[in-house]
């Protein structure tokens, strides 16, 4: 009995993890632009742009702030983030904010999504785009 109960755990498991595509052991998870617009839906999520803020200027997610990953001041300004939440990541095409999950993890952060595809890939799904004025 403990031995089945012990494998349907695990199909259980395998089963919800490759249905959501969030399985990550390191807390890092890299999703899907629907996915990523489902879960940062919400206002009170904190979305983070590593683009330049030219870039950024060009056009964004709404509700996302601007850290630029190639600016000196990335790593001291990330730490200055509330890390007991969840961040979400994004730049142009997902190298960039892949790249920069690592200093969010030295920077104390358990649960970091990252955009696949970037914004391109937001964008070429018509998601929601703020210029700014």
């Amino acid at each position: 009995m403990r031995r089945s109960l012990k494998y349907l755990y695990v199909l259980l498991s395998l089963g919800f993890f490759g249905c959501n595509q969030l399985a990550s052991q390191d807390g890092v998870f890299n999703v899907t632009a629907e996915k990523f617009k489902h879960l940062t839906s919400h206002k009170s999520v904190l979305v983070v742009d590593v683009r330049t803020p030219e870039e950024f200027e060009e056009g964004h997610i709404p509700n996302a702030i601007n850290i630029d990953f190639l600016s000196k001041d990335f790593k001291p300004t990330i730490e200055k983030l509330d890390n007991k939440q969840p961040v979400y990541i994004y730049c142009r095409s997902g190298r960039r904010s892949s790249k920069s999950t690592v200093d969010f993890k030295k920077a104390g952060f358990s649960e970091i999504y990252n955009l696949q595809g970037g914004i391109q890939e937001w964008k070429s799904l018509k998601f929601p785009i703020k210029h700014l004025e």
